[in-house]
This record gives structure tokens, sequence and C-alpha cells, in this order.
């Protein structure tokens, strides 16, 4: 005879999908201790398949990413593997041009990266060291006109051109003539022009949009430059400090808001207001771990197929980045993802783009093969005849002998169900169980009773999938108090 009422329920969606907390003692976490080749999203937990090849751009690490469709429609995938600057559509990899890259971040320079401004067939690729170059299908890259030199990043907003970052400062953001973005020195007939965010402290570190604007940050402000017509065309406001950028790529946006990475931790803003999103989840994990000499190969990047943001370190004295963070806005669930030396949204594509250290770039999420081992485990679970929320009554001892597993998508998985007295002990554990999603209960054979029990997943084949959605767990009170030594 099946029970009538659950012990333990996790079927909330902030809940299941709460992902990893390391900065939180393991009975103070959500739910869930352990995690890997998963994702945390939209109130659920799913796999997280592998990226697939498109093409090689080189034999050094990807230092740039971006994508344009052409006027007649062909869709280019622009990259740079280091200082070299390729760009592919099917039929072979275009060499375009070669820049200076430094490798690895020193006291005095930071790491290169190329961005790359897409204006119709035109894109420009800067390095910021030295002087833009201008792509222009047909002929060689040149010297993109007379733009300023050492800038940041550049943009396109409406018709313009905008050079973000340069000056003797680094605070300096000028924009090209609308009718013609090679030319850059103002005068009477043309509407080029330059304004400078005095009130910023640091040079200009990142800029992203965010809604009608661009905004811009330095490593502890930020900035908003808006379009305000003529006479003279752009305006800029600081608008918060207590936020601001570690790197180049170290911020992205959703279109309401902005995400990024400041050397206090992950952030939030709708340019309002700002709040710290890892706080009381990964931000000592983070602060005492990442290799912040290297903090300027830091990225962040919408991930518009799963609607997560998304950020990747170099952790622990590496020079390269070897750690990735999914963030779900949905529902504050943080997620450990392979790493990527960079990522682009998906725009032309199926998949959001990665490239990879080797010079490759990927479909992200395209396969679910080689193999990649499902790792995950719940925290020590308390019974405690409601939901996981709160700590009282806490020593009973339970026997658990049934278990509902809520699955839309389940494919060559097995689960466990473990019971110990204290969560520092051996936990005692059950058969696998092959798991069925047509299955809704699954009957234990005879566990020893327990203070804490755990589930933990593991797959069986390499082509697993999963689409996990709660679970509950009936049994019966023992009547006994945890013995006190």
């Amino acid at each position: 005879m099946l029970r009538q009422t659950p012990f333990f329920t996790a079927l909330e969606p902030q809940i299941v999908s709460s992902g990893l907390q390391q900065d939180l003692h393991p009975l103070l976490r959500l739910l869930w201790d352990k995690a890997q080749n998963v994702t945390f999203f939209s109130g659920r937990v799913k796999d997280r398949p592998l990226p697939i090849e498109m093409y090689d751009s080189g034999a050094a690490t990807v230092r740039g990413l971006s994508q344009q469709q052409a006027q007649n429609g062909t869709r280019w995938v622009w990259a740079s593997s280091g200082g070299l600057v390729t760009r592919w559509y099917g039929p072979g990899v275009e060499e375009i041009i070669t820049l200076d890259c430094t490798i690895d971040e020193t006291v005095n320079d930071p790491a290169t990266y190329i961005d790359f401004t897409h204006y119709g067939d035109w894109t420009i690729i800067n390095s910021s060291e030295g002087p833009a170059y201008l792509y222009k299908p047909g002929s060689a890259a040149a010297a993109f006109g007379n733009a300023p030199t050492d800038v940041q990043k550049f943009m396109k907003k409406l018709s313009f051109v905008m050079a973000l970052g340069y000056g003797d400062r680094g605070t300096r953001v000028g924009w090209s003539d609308s009718q013609n973005i090679e030319e850059w020195n103002p005068a009477a007939g043309n509407l080029a022009g330059a304004l400078s965010i005095d009130d910023f402290d640091t040079p200009i570190v990142s800029a992203h949009r965010l809604g009608q604007s661009i905004s811009v940050f330095s490593e502890d402000q930020m900035a908003l430059v808006s379009y305000i017509a003529d006479p003279y065309y752009f305006g800029q406001k600081v608008v918060l400090d207590g936020i601001g950028s570690v790197s180049k790529n170290g911020v992205t946006g959703d279109g309401k808001g902005n995400y990024g990475v400041g050397r206090n931790g992950v952030w939030w803003t709708d340019s309002n207001s700002y709040r710290y999103i890892d706080e009381g989840y990964l931000h000592d994990y983070l602060q005492d771990n990442v290799n912040w000499a290297q903090k300027s190969k830091i990225q962040a990047v919408r991930n518009d197929y799963t609607g997560c943001i998304e950020f990747f370190f170099p952790m622990v004295g590496s020079t390269i980045i070897n750690e990735g963070w999914s963030w779900d806005p949905r529902t504050g669930g943080w997620s450990p993802i392979p790493p990527v030396a960079m990522k682009d949204e998906r725009k032309l594509f199926n998949r959001p783009l990665v490239g990879l250290e080797d010079g490759t770039i990927n479909q992200d999420m395209a396969t679910r093969s080689p193999t990649r081992p499902l790792v995950l485990e719940t925290k020590p679970l308390l019974m405690q005849l409601q939901s996981q929320a709160g700590l009282t009554d806490v020593h009973n001892s339970c026997r658990v002998d049934e278990v509902v597993l809520l699955l839309k998508r389940a494919k060559y998985l097995e689960f466990r169900v473990g019971s110990a007295e204290a969560q520092e002990e051996d936990f005692s554990w059950s058969p696998w169980m092959a798991i069925d999603p047509l299955s809704k209960t699954y009957l234990l054979p005879h566990m020893p009773d327990g203070v804490y029990w755990k589930l933990e997943f593991r797959n069986t084949l390499e082509e697993w999938e999963l689409d996990f959605q709660g679970f509950m767990l009936f049994g019966s009170l023992e009547g006994t108090k945890r013995s006190q030594q």
C-alpha cells in the first residue's frame, strides 16, 4: 500500500533549479550538493549537451568571436585565433589580417581581445592596441580612416560608429560622421564629434547596450551614453558608483539589464539600481579562487538558447579560462558549466557559438557525445514533514521506503537513495535503480533508518538525457531522536 503523505518534497521551481551554493554550509544549501554536465534553469534540471565543431580558426586560443549577415544573405563567422583574424561561412577559411596579441595580462597591459563591429558588409577589427582596421570585401584590411587609436571598444549606434575608451585618461568617447564612418574629425560639414566622461576615476574598460543607450563601465563606475540629436548628437551621464568591469568582455545584457563581473563580484543593474547576484552563493568562492592577475580574460555572455547568463573565469592560478558558471535570472540558480575561451549569442545559427583554447569554433550544446558523465547529488536532506526550508526538529530518525521522481524526459539513467545518522558518516545506499520517466513511484528495498538522506543520479550510456522537475520522499518516523554522544 502506497503512503499518502510525503516526508519531504522538492517541487518549487526555485528549489529544484536552485543550483549550487559554494559559499554555504552543506545543510544550508537549498537542495543540491554536487552537479556536473547539467544546467539548472527554468524550474528544472536538464542535461547539457556538448559543443560540436564548425571550423578551425587557427592553433591559438580564440580571442575574438562575432557573427555577420552580409547583404546577400551569407552568414559569416568572424574569429581571432590569437592575433590571426579569419572569417568563414562554409567552403573555406579566409585569413583577413594578423594583429599583435598580448597572450597573458601583465602589470601594465591586459590580455588582447579583438572586437568586431559590422557595418553592412564592412567590418571594423579592433585589438585595443594601436589603430583599428576596416575590412571591405574584395580588398585587404586597411587602417580605419582617421579614427582614434588605442580604442578599448568600437560599437555601432544608429548610422554612427562609436569609439569608447581612448585618449590620455582612457575616458574619451567619439563618433564618426553618419554619412562616412571613416571620417572622425569634427567639421561643419559632418556629424563627427567626441566627449569625455570626466567623472570616471579610471579608464573605460567595457561597454554594452542597455535599452536605447550604451552603458559604459570603468573599474567601479557606470555611465550612459545616449543619442540626443542635433547639435550635440550624443551626451553622457554617470549613473552608478559601486559596480564596474574587470575586462573588455566582462559585461553582457538581455535588453532590460546588464550583467557583469567587477572586482567585488558578479552584479546586475538596470542603470537605476544594482545588486550583486553572487552574494551568499558564489561570492566568497570566486573572490578566493579567481586568478585576479588575469582578470582581463574574464568573460560574460547571455546564452539566449537557455535564457541564462554565463560567466567564465581563470581559476586557482590558471592563465587560461578553466571554469564556467551559469546563472538563471528566473530562479537565481547557479550551475557549473564547461569552460570556453570566448562565447557569442545565438544570432544567426541554431546554437550560441563558442571558441576554445585550441582555436576551434563550435556550436554550443549541439551533441550528446562523446562521454560527459552525469554528476548530480542532493545535499544531506532532513525529513521534517515539510519543505526543506527551515531547520526545526531536525534530529528525527526516519525510514524512507518510497520515492516519486517527476521527470519529463529521462534516458539511460539510474538513481539511488542513501541514509546516515550523521552527515559526516558514510551513507548506506540502496541498489542503483533504472529511471523510467513513466514510473510514478519507486519502492525501495529495506533501508537502514537515518536522520540524513540523499539522492544520487548517474548515467549508464553516453547519450543520456534528463529533464528533472522535482521529487517526493515517503516513509515513516521511527519515533527516536539521534543519539547524543
